[in-house]
């Protein structure tokens, strides 16, 4: 399925299918014969309530940088999902339902270093499975990042 707005709509506009403010700020909805990858644009800042809501052909999910809020029931009953790739260091704001049917055990890549700032985040700490997507290597417990400098005792001089 495929929702095309007309250009000259002043409130919405859509992107291969998906519907989002004019500005490309907020995303409104996604039809759910959506299917693969879904990547938002850099612009979103916000994903509004049930907007990806039983989308369940949908099986990843890129996320960037410049989101902070997902809202309830944003992606409720995704169960397609095998991925999900997050690329803001701050964990967006989520509830107990942003992510409700989702399966708690799909991989998630967050920035090298963020890792610890979603497992203790609220809501994100439910998954299991949070991972550096930009990590080389972890020796002793101690993730390697690309594009970082280390001192020889191993510190992160950019920390």
């Amino acid at each position: 399925m495929n929702i095309t707005v007309d250009t000259s709509n002043t409130e919405i506009s859509s992107v291969d299918g998906i519907i989002y403010s004019k500005d490309k700020d907020e995303v409104y909805f996604c039809p759910m014969g959506k299917t693969g990858v879904v990547s938002l644009p850099n612009t979103i800042n916000m994903i509004d309530k049930g907007a990806f809501s039983s989308c369940s052909k949908i099986t990843s999910l890129i996320i960037p940088s410049s989101v902070n809020d997902i809202r309830e029931y944003a992606f409720y009953g995704c169960s397609g999902l095998t991925s999900l790739t997050i690329k803001t260091i701050v964990p967006p704001t989520i509830t107990t339902t942003s992510f409700g049917n989702v399966p708690k055990t799909i991989p998630i890549y967050v920035p090298c270093g963020s890792i610890n700032n979603y497992k203790s985040s609220p809501n994100w700490n439910s998954f299991t499975n949070i991972h550096s997507s930009d990590s080389l290597f972890t020796i002793l417990n101690a993730i390697i990042c690309q594009g970082q400098s280390y001192t020889l005792n191993g510190f992160n001089e950019d920390s």
